[in-house]
């Protein structure tokens, strides 16, 4: 496993992104949903209170503060056969986000979210409105 961005939840995501981009000169890309801002050798995503509701089948608690861990597998399907002895509990199944990646929930010892994923696509894909 790859650990990638931490992300976190936001309320209003472009007005986090811009700010991050004030500050740190860091430039970000993405949807009003979901972006990611690059610095050297870390990236921080931040994502929607509404995205994370809808993709993440209610795992996560908007306004919580807790980062979301992420890990990027060359395939998730197997890292989830791997774990199955290892987690007891999965805060979200294997389950296709609108970012174009396969993913899943658990949680560490101490609550915070992890994310395994693996990327199926280039583009970002703009969900239906619920």
């Amino acid at each position: 496993m790859k650990r990638t961005p931490t992300r976190i939840v936001a309320g209003n995501v472009s007005e986090l992104g811009r700010q991050g981009e004030d500050d740190t000169g860091a430039g970000s890309k993405g949807s009003e949903a979901f972006l990611e801002s690059r610095e050297t050798d870390s990236v921080l995503a931040i994502c929607s209170e509404r995205s994370v509701s809808r993709d993440s089948a209610a795992a996560v608690v908007p306004r919580s503060n807790l980062p979301i861990l992420e890990f990027k597998v060359k395939d998730v399907g197997s890292e989830r056969t791997r774990l199955r002895g290892v987690v007891g509990d999965w805060a979200m199944g294997l389950t296709t986000e609108p970012c174009s990646n396969r993913s899943m929930l658990t949680r560490d010892p101490n609550g915070y979210l992890i994310n395994v994923y693996t990327p199926i696509a280039s583009r970002w894909i703009e969900p239906d409105d619920p």
